[in-house]
């Protein structure tokens, strides 16, 4: 980490970075749609400028991953809208994470290592956004289609608007993922994730003492202060811009790491400065300054599409996303039943130890119903909407918008033939992780426990197994099991034990998949 002595005329550079936007380029509350990327490419462009005036160097735009996955407006286009918003607001580097092999890794990164191309009827263009990860490996060798870092040449500004050219290293990195992907879409196809910060590490202090970059930034899909906390003290990286947490993060390690990272579903955006000193003709690294969570969800009601926020919404990106919405105005408003209850995706049930919501029951009575087995679970990660109901309201109405929004994945549901003990070795192996990721929100059996072990099940209101005994008979007897094909497929979830599901989806154990 190059610093130069302090002055009062130092050069700055904005950055900007998203994460987690899950396709969220708009979200519909109450029958009004907010633009919320329209909102964040208006702030971007109040720094590169409108019209004539527009400048892309005056500003770096980052993405921390998990881009594409996750709203209708995204999903149900193949990516599609995300694509063409991307390359509108010219973003200078995204990285990747888990949801982007959820369709598989290449369909959303063409082999030039660029975010896929846009089909979006009329927004159809070639897509040039870099795509940046340094520590994915495909059968152990690093991916040819895959950059570790791009260099871009940006133009810092002091307060007097003289400006100077600066080229900033951006690297790809990311927290090992490979639990959160089904088998079959990553680890089957000899994919794998590095966690090593001396990658990162490495790369940045070649290309900062090689005299090819200014300054670094780590683009991470990861945790940004454990990212920071993890480079060391010795690090050249001058920022850590994270994803992952879908939280607001905002500081600086005690080795002096500043790292930011910004909330999810397009409700937030990041904005720090990368200050520099002119040392005869050479940029060189300060600090960085003016860090900041900004907050999108706190101005909603300037994400309208209204005469009075005209000036807050970039109308190109308002173009894309009207254009997404028309697409699908049909899929996006059909009603295809009702509830008389909420159904949340968090908030645990009392009583059930930290294990069951409303939404993960009703996932898995839904797996119940489609396969017609006796007991279903699902994982906690595998419910990704809220559908609260009004206030005073009866019931309230559930759009097929919503269902896809819910279930955004691409799985089948896997139907087992089981006896009860082998049913009991995977609610013991559910129990070893205390934040209960694997297998949660089970209906057909009752499952009761003390700590992360089994002490009875309960079926239709008979004690079956208690404490090591099984009655009637029931250990050997068989019972009909649905789950989802990442449940039952993954194996990477826990380090000292494994899924018993993998062992029987291999076997004639499973015998259904819808």
């Amino acid at each position: 980490m190059v610093r130069a002595e302090e002055t009062d005329d130092a050069y700055s550079l904005p950055v900007f970075e998203t994460s987690d936007v899950h396709g969220y380029i708009a979200e519909q509350s109450e029958d009004e749609e907010q633009y919320l990327l329209a909102y964040i490419a208006d702030k971007v462009k109040d720094v590169r400028g409108y019209g004539e005036a527009y400048d892309k160097d005056a500003a770096l735009l980052l993405d921390g991953g998990d881009t594409y996955q996750g709203s209708s407006l995204s999903n149900l286009l193949e990516g599609n809208s995300i694509a063409a918003v991307y390359a509108q607001m010219e973003y200078d580097a995204v990285t990747i994470r888990n949801q982007e092999f959820d369709w598989g890794i290449t369909t959303v990164i063409d082999s030039d290592g660029t975010m896929k191309d846009s089909q979006l009827e009329g927004y159809e263009r070639e897509n040039t956004v870099p795509v940046v990860s340094s520590n994915l490996y495909l059968n152990d060798q690093k991916t040819e289609w895959m950059r570790d870092y791009v260099i871009v040449t940006k133009t810092a500004r002091n307060a007097a608007g003289e400006a100077i050219p600066v080229r900033i290293g951006v690297i790809g990195y990311a927290d090992d993922y490979s639990s959160e992907i089904m088998t079959g879409k990553f680890k089957d196809l000899g994919f794998s994730i590095r966690k090593d910060p001396a990658i990162p590490n490495s790369i940045a202090r070649e290309l900062e003492e090689g005299g090819q970059a200014d300054a670094t930034v780590l683009l991470c899909h990861a945790d940004a202060k454990e990212t920071a906390e993890s480079l060391g003290a010795d690090s050249v990286i001058d920022l850590v811009s994270g994803g992952h947490t879908h939280d607001n993060e905002n500081g600086i390690t005690e080795d002096g790491m500043p790292y930011l990272e910004p909330a999810k579903y397009g409700n937030a955006y990041c904005y720090a400065e990368l200050v520099f000193d002119l040392d005869g003709d050479k940029a060189v690294f300060r600090t960085v300054a003016d860090a900041k969570n900004m907050s999108v969800k706190k101005n909603l009601d300037k994400t309208l599409k209204t005469e009075e926020n005209a000036e807050e919404l970039d109308p190109d990106l308002v173009s894309i996303t009207d254009a997404a919405i028309e697409k699908l105005q049909d899929i996006l408003n059909t009603r295809i039943g009702y509830i008389t209850t909420s159904a949340k995706k968090k908030g645990f049930i009392d009583g059930s130890g930290k294990m069951s919501t409303t939404g993960g029951n009703w996932m898995s009575s839904v797996y119940q119903r489609a396969v017609s087995s006796e007991v279903a679970f699902t994982n906690y990660g595998g419910v990704r909407y809220d559908f609260n109901m009004p206030d005073n309201a009866a019931q309230r109405d559930v759009t097929l918008s919503e269902i896809h929004e819910d279930y955004p994945f691409e799985n089948h549901i896997f139907k087992y033939s089981l006896t009860y003990e082998e049913l009991l070795e995977v609610f013991n192996y559910a129990l070893k992780d205390e934040e209960r990721k694997a297998i949660s929100s089970v209906v057909g059996i009752d499952c009761y426990y003390e700590n992360d072990e089994v002490n009875a099940l309960v079926k239709d209101g008979k004690l079956i197994y208690q404490d090591g005994d099984w009655k009637d008979g029931f250990k050997d007897r068989t019972v009909t099991v649905a789950t989802n094909e990442y449940v039952g497929t993954s194996d990477d979830v826990f380090k000292d034990t494994h899924n018993p599901l993998v062992r029987f989806t291999e076997s004639d154990r499973l015998i259904e998949q819808d």
